[in-house]
């Protein structure tokens, strides 16, 4: 028989592993060059990369790629040079796979150590039927065999793994079947509870991915932006309501990123906020808080205050070592004696103070108690001759009439000013009263 007549009526068999492991995960390309390949191989015991591009009217860099995946999918085996290549014996390939050494010990001792031994071959045999047709190729038995050892999936962990993949019309794939596993064990599952728990949180997870994408204005999310939102409910524990708060926050940005509000998230998260009625407490002090310090800078006459301020603020609690109701006192009282009070003019209240050793309120009322009955005193002594000018009394009197200087205005202005300020100074400014606020306030 010459080569033309072989070639008419001669036969190549293709074997039914690669048919049904192979085949189903496998471009088209790569398909027929191992079909062609397996047809030459029957003359040929090395193939060249040029040959069966010629033979299938492509190119050499597309037949080079097509045989790179036969080669990941172990059924042919490359040159060093990428021009040739030979095939393998697929039947000795999943031999290799499947075979196990036979170990000293007898099958009955192999099934009292797996009480659930045939429990999981019952479970082997509803599979085939169920989803191949009692046509299950050696492959997927080996790949079970590996879940239930190595993953110490339950059974019927393993029937709901084929019927995901039956769901997703990925049967054909044992890569696919074997990511999904991948994932399911990474995520702790090993019983049906274990996978109740998974899709549960799946399905959370899927819902506020949705929500994201409705408040972003987007089709769909890419895959980094999925894991961002992901560690939201993995990582920070928050779910849609908290989630949704956050949105609700970017009233200032014009066009908030997904990171945006991944620093909100986390700002709340170091803030130990875990329900929006945190967050609504820490808007209503931040907001007092915001007026407070308004208040305090039109009183000073100030639109806002410099570091410098801050760090005087802070020297008087932290090196002078004043209370914080001391210093709301000191800075009361001496607002009355200066028409434009200021911080430097605090300052040298706090210093003067400091310098005759009155650190204590009780010290300092005593010591201004003083002052007075010292003042009254010598009143009452130009009252009945003192040498002090007419007209230099009027000129203090009109002083202090031009101050129109009100208690009630100054008690409400530093009732809580100093813990405003003291906010501002011990954080960091504008930030530290928004801990939701990225990069600008939010609220």
């Amino acid at each position: 028989m010459n080569d033309r007549v072989r070639l008419l009526f001669g036969d190549t068999l293709v074997p039914d592993i690669f048919i049904s492991d192979h085949m189903p995960e496998l471009e088209g390309l790569a398909c027929k060059v191992y079909i062609l390949a397996l047809h030459l191989g029957q003359s040929e015991s090395r193939l060249g990369v040029d040959t069966i591009a010629s033979r299938l009217s492509e190119i050499p860099s597309a037949v080079q790629t097509a045989l790179v995946q036969l080669e990941t999918h172990q059924l042919v085996r490359l040159d060093q040079d990428g021009k040739g290549f030979v095939l393998r014996d697929i039947k000795e390939v999943e031999l290799l796979k499947s075979y196990r050494p036979v170990t000293s010990r007898q099958p009955s001792e192999i099934s009292e150590s797996s009480p659930n031994f045939e429990e999981r071959q019952s479970m082997v045999q509803a599979i085939a039927q169920t989803f191949f047709h009692d046509m299950m190729s050696p492959g997927w038995y080996s790949q079970v065999d590996q879940w239930f050892e190595d993953y110490k999936f339950a059974p019927e962990v393993v029937y709901s793994l084929f019927q995901e993949c039956e769901r997703r019309n990925r049967l054909g794939s044992r890569a696919y079947a074997k990511a999904v596993a991948d994932s399911w064990y990474k995520n702790g599952v090993r019983t049906l509870g274990d996978l109740d728990r998974y899709w549960a949180d799946f399905e959370r997870e899927r819902g506020i991915i949705g929500l994201v994408q409705k408040n972003l204005q987007r089709q769909q999310l890419t895959l980094p932006e999925e894991k961002m939102v992901r560690s939201w409910v993995e990582d920070l524990g928050y779910g849609e309501e908290m989630i949704q708060l956050a949105f609700t926050k970017a009233t200032s940005a014009t066009k908030p990123s997904l990171n945006y509000f991944d620093k909100i998230l986390r700002n709340w998260s170091e803030s130990e906020f875990r329900t929006p009625e945190d967050v609504k407490q820490s808007d209503s002090r931040r907001a007092r808080k915001k007026e407070e310090m308004k208040r305090l800078e039109s009183f000073l006459k100030r639109s806002n205050l410099t570091e410098q301020d801050i760090h005087t603020v802070k020297r008087w609690k932290e090196e002078l070592g004043f209370t914080e109701e001391v210093i709301g006192h000191v800075m009361k009282i001496s607002s009355v004696a200066s028409t434009h009070p200021s911080i430097s003019y605090f300052d040298r209240a706090m210093h003067n103070y400091y310098e005759k050793g009155l650190l204590t309120l009780d010290a300092i009322e005593e010591h201004e108690a003083a002052r007075r009955k010292d003042r009254e005193g010598r009143r009452q002594g130009r009252g009945q001759g003192g040498s002090r000018s007419g007209s230099a009394s009027r000129k203090g009197s009109a002083n202090f009439r031009e101050r129109k200087y009100d208690d009630s205005y100054v008690e409400s202005m530093y009732q809580n000013a100093w813990d405003a300020l003291l906010d501002y100074a011990e954080g960091d400014g504008e930030q530290a009263m928004d801990p939701e606020a990225p990069e600008t306030n939010v609220s």
